[in-house]
């Protein structure tokens, strides 16, 4: 049983055709909404297949949303009302799922096999109904990350740790579309201090953002597919929140302990914005938007729209809608207690959400 804990947000992802459609991961489900954030339903975590886990979350262009389980794939309308099992998938421990902006219906996923110290990438399709391996099992290689080229449908990246001889992090990369793999090393990296894909850059399919565990934080970036790697921020922390505008020229990194930090692509010169932190960044047309905390940022989400240097209240996570348009099976809540600092705004604005959910 989950510890009693504040509601937290931690990881948002925007329908790459249709930028009002937000799907957004908390600590009690998930909330998605459809019109640009004006308003939010909430789905519990009994309805979606899962129980204490943060999964990893994807939204296609379609608007079927993905969730990675130690089971495999969940896929959801994009109401986030109904959500199945995907098919040739089952009972796979799925770490990470994405996308693939190049081709229309198709995403990525990656699991990994702890006792047999492989991973596996799959492929969907199909909008993540059906899944098949996309070449063969990547042997004593355990997989973190996985994420496809925006302008390249051939270029594939995974990131994790290489299991032969002293463990250390590698960048898998291919340029056949999964039939085989580079294996790159990635700088200074060990059991403790692992890669993870931060982000690839929406106009160069070759340069990729590599943010690492571990302290000091750093935030790596290769402009050659891995070949080489150069630093591009270090913090006293982990980084743990990063985006890339839309244009590819502008970064965004930043820890919830040392606050938010804005550089240039092309001179890696950063500048701090901020002593208060974000856990996660996503920066489409709409603008910059980051997951706070209500404590110490006053929100849940929030919106920028001058590159970081302001952010307005985007969600409030005591003014969430208490129900849902997903009928009367779908959880929603079941109580509606009153905010008890300060109002959610006009009377039109939703009822406060309970944490429970109808079973």
């Amino acid at each position: 049983m989950r510890v009693s804990s504040f509601p937290a947000v931690s990881q948002l992802v925007v329908n790459p055709s249709d930028e009002r459609h937000l799907a957004l991961r908390a600590n009690f489900g998930l909330l998605t909404t459809r019109d640009g954030g004006q308003s939010w339903n909430w789905t519990c975590e009994a309805a979606l297949g899962y129980a204490n886990i943060e999964p990893p979350l994807a939204v296609l262009s379609s608007g079927t949303l993905l969730l990675g389980l130690p089971t495999g794939v969940r896929v959801g309308d994009a109401s986030g009302c109904r959500f199945t099992n995907a098919a040739g998938i089952e009972q796979r421990n799925v770490v990470d799922l994405s996308g693939e902006r190049a081709l229309a219906g198709a995403a990525l996923a990656i699991s990994v096999n702890l006792e047999a110290q492989s991973s596996q990438v799959w492929e969907s399709t199909d909008d993540g109904a059906t899944w098949a391996p996309l070449g063969e099992p990547l042997t004593a290689f355990t997989a973190l990350t996985v994420d496809a080229a925006k302008t390249d449908a051939n270029t594939l990246y995974v990131s994790g740790t290489d299991r032969m001889g002293a463990a250390r992090g590698v960048l898998l990369a291919s340029k056949d579309h999964g039939r085989s793999w580079r294996s790159l090393a990635v700088p200074d990296t060990n059991n403790v201090t692992q890669p993870y894909i931060a982000a690839l850059d929406p106009q160069d399919a070759d340069t990729v953002y590599v943010r690492m565990t571990g302290v000091p934080g750093r935030l790596l970036v290769t402009h050659d597919a891995g070949e080489s790697f150069v630093t591009a921020l270090t913090l006293p922390s982990p980084v743990e929140a990063f985006a890339v505008s839309p244009d590819g020229a502008t970064l965004m990194a930043g820890s919830v302990n040392d606050g938010l930090f804005r550089g240039s692509a092309k001179t890696l010169e950063f500048e701090r914005l901020s002593c208060e932190g974000l856990s996660s960044l996503s920066w489409s047309s709409a603008g910059l938007v980051g997951c706070g905390s209500q404590t110490s940022n006053g929100f849940g989400l929030g919106r920028s729209q001058d590159e970081g240097q302001s952010f307005d209240v985007f969600l409030d996570l005591l003014c969430l809608n208490g129900s849902s348009e997903c009928g009367t099976r779908t959880p929603s809540s079941n109580e509606k207690p009153s905010r008890r600092n300060g109002s959610c705004g006009a009377p039109s604005t939703p009822a406060v959400l309970s944490l429970r959910c109808w079973r």
